[in-house]
């Protein structure tokens, strides 16, 4: 029915009133009508219509992979091998690796150079940015200098090339095996110029020069970064051929340009870093400044905890109450300890490199430069149990309209190895966004062990699950849960259920709809090497109408 109903031309707006009309759900009843609407909109943004054609293979990019060893293993399985999860004798397709290279005048390619050219390029923040003036305008100074139809920006990617200003040309990006700059990088000369493409036999036979745009002439200079790296090219290219090439000056004049490029890119970089610091810098003094009243908090609640005539007056009840406050204000302390300390590293680390550069000139190695906030700290190990009775303790005086149940199958192990405060931080995010947004039915927290290959003695990962019977989440908010600020409009439609926010105040409503907890949880588990998500909840059966949510974190 789901398949029928997607290739309906009538029902790709979702009206589902109408859908009786296609002669496919006439003999369901509306409630199972509301359930097979939240399925085939599910399914409509995961998929594609079978009328549309495929979508063209994405081509793999260094932001794909969030840490060194991510990339490594990418750079080393290949493409197709990475895609086939796990097929007996995957095709390997090393993308990065340039086929055709002319090695009397190139490198030769080396996986932990390549790797580390890599690792600066996505340190400088650029790849998949909006286009920018300075950039605009000296691809446009090119195209006038040098009278040429297209001049690129031209960025070397993992498995693409990409284009900061592409004037002239169509598209943000090319498959990297089409690359001439990608040719440019590997040379052992300060310009690859050549004169006429369709009698170069590195590239008689490229699409882009077979077919449009009809590359002949190409003449590209390297973008050399402080750190030594060939990031990509400043290039020039004609759709007539060239056979004198460029004259000296015209080779100094593209140099120069190229320098101009690089030195915007060093700039850009160098702001967003500083944006960056000054954010850590406040949030730094605004944890610090909280720590004053944090201490007379507590304070007082030791005060209060050793007075024996107020415990004799206090019921049980009162006294959890009272030892709730007092874990609360503890973990306040922590969270703002943590980021005085995230601070505190990220400016020594800072320095650090700056003397490094000082002494040397370059850095000595090629790492990226990784904010200190999101780095992997030390790990140190986490009692279940007691991570289960915290946040029950924690969640039991939140504000809710439906039952709470905690849930921790049998075969997962008392013990794991993990960060206590960021996994506690990012269920408890969970946990109060879905009570938050929960008038009606139940909130549930599992935790399971996952083993997708058990034949394979997978030790598997540890989940924890939280599904709420909340009203559901809007599909086109789905792109955007985990991202901080998502919008106006997505803000407004985080207002799932306003009527609870208001009887317990607006400082409970900002809370909740500041648009900064999806992204914690992000943030938090990203820096553990886990992997967070989130799926609309479905009623198998389909007898009655589904809503809710469950967001998911792999640790």
């Amino acid at each position: 029915a789901v398949s029928a109903i997607v290739n309906h031309t009538s029902l790709h707006l979702l009206k589902f009133e109408d859908w009786p009309s296609c002669g496919v759900v006439h003999d369901l009843n509306p409630s199972s009508q509301r359930n097979l609407a939240v399925v085939v909109q599910h399914h409509l943004l995961m998929t594609k219509s079978t009328d549309e054609p495929p979508p063209p293979e994405r081509s793999r990019s260094v932001m794909d992979y969030d840490s060194k060893a991510d990339l490594k293993r990418a750079m080393t399985c290949g493409k197709r091998a990475e895609d086939s999860e796990g097929a007996a004798s995957p095709v390997e397709d090393f993308d990065w690796i340039t086929n055709n290279l002319d090695m009397s005048i190139s490198c030769a390619q080396n996986l932990e150079e390549e790797m580390a050219r890599l690792l600066t390029l996505k340190s400088y923040l650029i790849l998949d940015a909006k286009r920018e003036q300075k950039f605009e305008r000296i691809t446009a100074l090119a195209g006038r200098i040098f009278d040429v139809p297209i001049a690129l920006v031209s960025l070397v990617d993992l498995g693409r090339q990409w284009f900061m200003s592409n004037r002239g040309l169509g598209g943000r990006e090319t498959p990297r095996s089409l690359a001439f700059c990608a040719h440019a990088i590997m040379s052992t000369q300060d310009l690859l110029v050549v004169p006429n493409a369709s009698l170069d036999p590195r590239f008689m036979n490229n699409a882009l020069v077979t077919s449009d745009p009809h590359i002949r002439f190409y003449a590209g200079a390297p973008l050399i970064c402080p750190e030594g790296y060939k990031l990509g090219t400043l290039c020039i290219i004609d759709r007539k051929p060239r056979p004198m090439g460029l004259n000296l000056m015209e080779k100094q004049n593209l140099r120069e340009l190229a320098a101009m490029v690089m030195d915007a890119m060093v700039g850009r970089k160098e702001e967003l870093e500083r944006v960056s610091q000054d954010q850590s810098r406040s949030i730094a003094c605004a944890a610090h400044d909280l720590l004053t009243p944090l201490t007379s908090i507590e304070l007082n609640l030791g005060l209060l905890l050793e007075d024996e005539r107020l415990a004799n007056m206090m019921d049980d009840h009162q006294r959890d109450l009272l030892h709730t406050v007092v874990g609360c204000s503890d973990l306040m302390g922590r969270i703002c300890i943590q980021a005085i300390e995230a601070f505190r590293g990220n400016v020594v680390e800072n320095n650090r490199k700056r003397k490094m550069q000082l002494s040397d000139g370059i850095a000595l190695d090629g790492e990226p430069y990784v904010q200190s906030g999101m780095e992997e700290e030390e790990e140190g190990s986490v009692n279940v149990g007691r991570l289960i009775e915290t946040l029950g303790v924690f969640i039991e005086p939140y504000p809710k309209s439906v039952p709470l149940t905690m849930e921790v199958d049998e075969d997962v192990p008392p013990v794991i190895i993990s960060d206590d405060l960021k996994l506690f931080r990012s269920i408890l995010n969970f946990l109060t966004n879905a009570c938050s947004h929960t008038t009606q039915g139940s909130v549930h927290l599992r935790l399971y062990v996952n083993r997708p290959h058990p034949e394979k003695d997978d030790p598997g990962h540890l989940v924890f699950e939280c599904e709420d019977t909340g009203p559901g989440i809007d599909v086109e908010m789905y792109p955007s849960l985990f991202v901080p600020f998502c919008g106006e409009e997505n803000a407004k439609k985080q207002l799932r259920s306003p009527g609870l926010n208001q009887e317990f105040g607006s400082a409970h409503s900002e809370m909740n709809n500041s648009g900064l907890g999806l992204y914690s949880v992000a943030s938090s588990i990203q820096s553990l090497g886990g992997e967070y998500g989130f799926r609309p909840r479905v009623d198998p059966d389909c007898t009655s109408p589904v809503t809710g949510s469950i967001f998911l974190v792999f640790n």
